[in-house]
Order: C-alpha cells, then structure tokens, then sequence
C-alpha cells in the first residue's frame, strides 16, 4: 500500500512540475518516462511518447540525431549537468527550439538522466529578428555617406562603418575596442580638449551635442574638416554607456554646400541611441 502511495505522490508531483520533464535511461538513452507538460508540449499522450526516441521528435533527421542525444544523456551521467538548445518537432510536424537541462539522478539501484526542456522558440524567434534589425542596421550604417562610430564610457571603439574608415584611412579591423584612435586623430590638443569636453559633457548629463566643426588628422597625416553630431548611447537598463558620433566631411565644401543635420538627426533616430 506505502508503495502504491508513493507512487501516486511521485506521479501527482512530477506531473505538476512547470518545466517538461523527460527520464532517460543513463546508458542508452532510452525515454522511460515524461511528465504531462511533455505530453501537451508535444502533442502525444503519454503511452505515445513511451514508443518515441529522441529521434523521432527532433527536428533533424538520421541516426546522427540519436547519437548526440546520447552522448549528451551519457555526458550527463558523467561529467554532470548539461545545458544546451535543441530543435524538436511536435506530433503536427511544427518545428521548435527548446532549452534542455540534463541532470543524473540515483532512481533505486538504476542509473536515469532528467531532461528539463522548456520552449525558448519565441524567445529564439525574438533574438533571430533582432540579429536581423542589427544586420540591416550594420549594412545601412555601412551604406551612408557619413561618418558613424560609437564608443563605449572609456572610448573603446564599438562601432565604426565604412565612411569612418574611408574619412580616417583607419580601417574596422584596425581600431575596434581601442581608444587611443581619438588622440592620433585629435593631435592638436585644442581639438583633444574639445573633443573630451564634449564627450565628457554627454557621458554625465546625457545630453546630445549638435553640430559643431573639427578637425581631424588622418592615418595618412592630411588634415580633414568634420561637422560633427554627437549622442548618449544608453544600455537596455537605460543607463549611459557611451556616446555614437555622426560627422560629415566639408573639407572641400563652401557654406552654400555644407549639409543642415537632418540625415544625422535620422539615422540617430534610427540607432535610438541603444546597444541592443
């Protein structure tokens, strides 16, 4: 009678747990058990998804599939817990990412791995569109004729498009994450102290800097004239991380040519000021 009870207790908790959870022989693989959260996340009831290999409800196909699963279920009798994504299928064919945790548990005299799977496909499908905001944005940065860059609160290059590298004659690969670029282009040290002033004006009140005109010295020692537009760049907690310079290169303009600020206000617009 106690183990009939202990049974149902085990079956009762086990079935009201939050997460998905799987139980997976150590050695083979194999899927012993599953809560009803897999059940609903799948789409099988639960004799169903005792006749199913990992295989069958992930989203790759082949012998290859089953052998990661059980290497991993393997590593985790092993090693220890394991953490990663997988690409499952449910019972209607739909396709979707899951994150799985692998733990090894003493059940009785028999080794078991516990799988607690939780659906991250919307939070995958989020991340995939924003990796794709960032690339538009990256490729139209890269697109503009003005100069775009943006440093971190030390003025470690973050950003550097393709007009910035043209206008400076100092390419990406060359300068990101460092900070010494700002004092080889402002060698004149009136243009450093206005620079620093500016910058240091945004970094403590957030407040954007419109334009103004200086000069820098390229990587080939010419002199170039620049008509700035500086802006805070803020973290996804709000909080002042850097500053994103937008400038335009008048070396060569007369008054009548030189440009107003709208295209920076826009692109600025369109950076939002963030990181993310």
């Amino acid at each position: 009678i106690d183990l009939v009870a202990d049974q149902d207790f085990y079956r009762a908790v086990f079935d009201k747990a939050s997460d998905s959870i799987f139980v997976h022989d150590a050695e083979s693989g194999r899927i012993l058990d599953v809560n009803q959260k897999v059940c609903e996340l799948f789409g099988y009831t639960r004799e169903e998804m005792m006749t199913k290999d990992v295989e069958s409800i992930s989203a790759g196909d082949g012998s290859a599939v089953m052998e990661e699963a059980v290497r991993r279920v393997r590593q985790a009798a092993t090693e220890g817990p394991q953490l990663f994504e997988w690409h499952c299928k449910d019972r209607n064919g739909r396709l979707f990412w899951v994150e799985v945790n692998l733990s090894y548990a003493k059940m009785g005299s028999a080794g078991r791995v516990l799988a607690f799977v939780r659906d991250i496909d919307a939070r995958k499908r989020a991340e995939e569109r924003l990796l794709s905001l960032a690339r538009f944005l990256e490729d139209t940065m890269d697109r503009a004729d003005i100069w775009v860059s943006a440093a971190d609160n030390d003025g470690n290059v973050l950003v550097w498009n393709e007009a910035a590298a043209r206008i400076s004659g100092y390419s990406r690969e060359e300068i990101m994450g460092d900070n010494s670029i700002w004092r080889r282009m402002y060698s004149d040290e009136n243009a450093l102290k206005e620079y620093l002033e500016e910058r240091h004006s945004i970094l403590s009140g957030g407040v954007k800097c419109d334009r103004h005109d200086l000069s820098i010295v390229t990587k080939s020692g010419e002199t170039r004239l620049l008509s700035w537009n500086l802006y805070p760049l803020r973290d996804e907690n709000d909080q002042l991380c850097g500053a994103v310079a937008m400038a335009c290169d008048i070396t060569d303009q007369t008054e009548e040519d030189k440009p107003s600020p709208g295209i920076e206000t826009h692109i600025a617009r369109a950076f939002d000021g963030r990181t993310s």
